[in-house]
């Protein structure tokens, strides 16, 4: 009768029969609530694996392509014969088979002055190549080959200070004379610089050191073969060889003999230096004179520093050694 009250007054009262169904139906939408939860979870779980995998295959195929572009190695046999050696700019050859004078030539050597190219060294299609800035600050770039349209190009970083402006190719024409063409292009292609080289040495000849090229020139140009060596006092010493190749002489207290190329450095005589010592390595016993040829005669002189208040100069003061080509 309390619970028939109760209705009657719109109190909200069940039996414990509607209680315990209305729990039942209360815990079987919590577990179906979790159900649910639980296989979201695990369709975005598995969804995440799916994309994981999805994106590795991906790499793992990028991978596999590009190793199988990096193996497909380009064929360089034919061009390495042609690039290798020490060059050297060919206006400057020129000029200095034409003036016979390391000193008359050197304004004709360009800003990339020589180029050593031992193809031996090519990793990855890519070479180091030593070279020096006007023949007197060490410097170096790389080339790399790239192949376009069947052709092999030889790509480079030279002057990579001017990135942003220009580019270099080296470039190579067979002739009666090897040219190996260095080539710079502003970024819409158009050519603004270009220089060319000529082999002076194959690459058995490179070192770690720039500026053998030149030396070897004025070595083979000025003085190269065997002459009659005479003293200060024109008394002979007999016969003396000259070696330009191997930079050696025979017959003579000095064994070793090469030339100054690099005149940017100073203070010194405006002219042609020969360098000689006992031997290669041999810098504390190192002589130096000037070395002129006057009236077929090569004539070498010690030189002295002349200082005043207002003034500095070198100047040629004895004739100390007479050459004649035998």
């Amino acid at each position: 009768m309390a619970w028939l009250s109760a209705n009657r007054k719109g109190g909200i009262s069940h039996s414990p029969t509607f209680l315990s169904q209305s729990l039942c139906l209360i815990r079987m939408k919590k577990i179906i609530i979790n159900i649910f939860c639980l296989f979201v979870v695990l369709t975005s779980c598995n969804l995440s694996n799916k994309e994981n995998t999805t994106e590795n295959e991906f790499t793992s195929e990028k991978e596999v392509i590009s190793e199988e572009l990096n193996s497909e190695e380009i064929d360089l046999s034919s061009i390495k014969p042609i690039i290798q050696g020490i060059w050297l700019p060919r206006e400057y050859v020129k000029d200095i088979y034409k003036t016979q004078s390391a000193y008359s030539s050197h304004n004709a050597i360009p800003d990339i002055a020589e180029m050593q190219i031992n193809p031996d060294d090519i990793k990855n299609d890519t070479l180091y190549v030593g070279s020096s800035l006007n023949n007197h600050e060490g410097y170096g770039f790389r080339i790399w080959f790239v192949k376009r349209n069947d052709q092999i190009i030889i790509e480079s970083d030279v002057r990579n200070w001017d990135s942003d402006q220009s580019y270099s190719e080296l470039k190579y024409k067979i002739a009666k004379d090897t040219i190996l063409q260095l080539v710079t292009k502003n970024k819409i292609g158009i050519i603004t610089d270009s220089i060319d080289y000529l082999r002076i040495r194959d690459k058995e000849f490179i070192t770690q050191f720039g500026g053998l090229g030149f030396e070897y020139l004025a070595r083979k140009i000025l003085l190269d073969g065997t002459y009659e060596v005479f003293d200060s006092n024109k008394t002979s010493l007999g016969d003396v060889s000259f070696n330009a190749d191997g930079a050696s002489i025979e017959g003579f207290k000095h064994k070793f003999y090469t030339f100054q190329t690099d005149f940017i450095a100073g203070p010194s005589y405006s002219g042609d230096y020969i360098i000689l010592r006992p031997n290669e390595n041999d810098y504390q016993n190192t002589e130096a004179y000037v070395i002129q040829n006057i009236s077929d005669t090569l004539v070498f002189f010690n030189t002295e520093e002349k200082v005043s208040d207002s003034d500095y100069e070198i100047v040629l003061k004895k004739e100390m050694y007479y050459l004649l080509k035998k």
